[in-house]
């Protein structure tokens, strides 16, 4: 069985957008941003994989309005080359044995006649069946969803709570911030100190329902997903707990008096309503529970970061940003794009910013 690569997951996914090509508007899906969370890498892995696939003329970049970008971004479609290509694939595939819920299927069945499964999720199927037959290339097994390309700025006291809570018996960790105060940024940081430990990310929206998040995980990991969210030797991740599905937070309740082996993070978003979260202090006195409140950087470490203007511009960064560590970091890079992101400010607020960190202070008397 020929192995899954990143360059055909890559394919087989931007054949699901084919439909956007003559469109004005587009989905940040086809972006190097989104397939970077696609696929489950880094953003700056994205540009090698893509290059190669144009000097193939198997995909070509354009640029494009991708929705919330207020610049023209570069986007990405199969040719039709591609195209051809993609069939290829699907039919080297088609008829290959896969495991799902406990039964053995063709991947055609499941993904044209049953509609059970997408090709990406058949994908990785294929790529477990792989696994089975002893051809795994790592002893452990990451999936990651979601990108880390900001760099975290100043967590050290967090990550020492992390670390803590790692070593310690609790299962669970809570990380609970505003948007864009670094939660999914922190998360990449631990787990670059992980050793020997399975490893799934998976992102979380208000569509997702219980049933889907148990064919995307059993998809991932061959087996049974209450077996997957229990095992030992692993840690599941599940970002951007928000307005998820009632199911969703059913399941997460009864987990957290079930699950007592493996590492759960769960990230959620200071204004997730009562309704959605799924524990209470009880838990917490319990010690099933460690609950991570992130906060603004502290005006000190901002003047670290910019030593040479007055403390007066410090006051004004830090009153109009919050000490949010993506608007910082977006200040830092002089990057108007990832502070208006992340924030609620106008584009004049952003440049206004970005002038106070860029001019050096005027001695008096000159």
């Amino acid at each position: 069985m020929e192995r899954v690569t990143l360059r055909t997951r890559i394919l087989v996914y931007l054949s699901e957008y084919w439909k956007y090509k003559d469109k004005y508007q587009l989905p940040i899906e086809i972006s190097q941003e989104g397939i970077a969370r696609a696929m489950g890498i880094t953003v700056s892995h994205v540009p090698r994989e893509l290059d190669a696939l144009i000097k193939s003329k198997l995909i070509e970049e354009v640029k494009g309005r991708v929705i919330g970008k207020e610049k023209r971004v570069n986007v990405y479609f199969l040719t039709p080359e591609g195209m051809l290509e993609v069939d290829r694939i699907k039919k080297s595939y088609a008829n290959l044995p896969v495991h799902f819920n406990g039964k053995k299927y063709k991947v055609m069945d499941l993904v044209e006649n049953m509609r059970e499964i997408t090709w990406i999720e058949a994908l990785n199927f294929i790529q477990n069946e792989l696994n089975k037959e002893g051809k795994q290339i790592s002893k452990k097994r990451i999936y990651i969803e979601g990108s880390f390309e900001n760099n975290i700025l100043d967590r050290k006291d967090e990550l020492k709570i992390m670390d803590s809570w790692f070593k310690g018996k609790a299962p669970f960790l809570v990380i609970i911030g505003q948007e864009g105060m670094g939660k999914t940024s922190l998360i990449g940081k631990f787990l670059t100190t992980v050793k020997n430990m399975d490893i799934m990310m998976l992102q979380l929206n208000m569509q997702i329902k219980l049933d889907d998040l148990k064919k995307k995980v059993e998809g991932i990991y061959s087996g049974n997903f209450e077996h997957i969210m229990k095992k030992k030797n692993s840690i599941i991740i599940f970002d951007n707990y928000y307005l998820v599905d009632d199911s969703v937070v059913d399941f997460m309740q009864r987990i957290v008096n079930e699950k007592s082996t493996g590492k759960m993070i769960i990230s959620m978003r200071e204004d997730t309503p009562s309704y959605n979260r799924f524990y209470s202090q009880n838990e917490i006195n319990d010690g099933r529970i460690v609950e991570l409140k992130l906060k603004g950087l502290p005006e000190d470490i901002i003047r670290n970061m910019f030593p040479d203007i007055s403390d007066e511009r410090i006051k004004i960064i830090f009153q109009l940003t919050g000490g949010k560590p993506s608007i910082i970091k977006g200040l830092k890079d002089s990057n108007e794009e990832l502070i208006l992101k992340n924030s609620n400010l106008t584009p004049e607020q952003a440049k206004f910013l970005i002038d106070l960190t860029k001019f050096k202070e005027q001695e008096e008397g000159s």
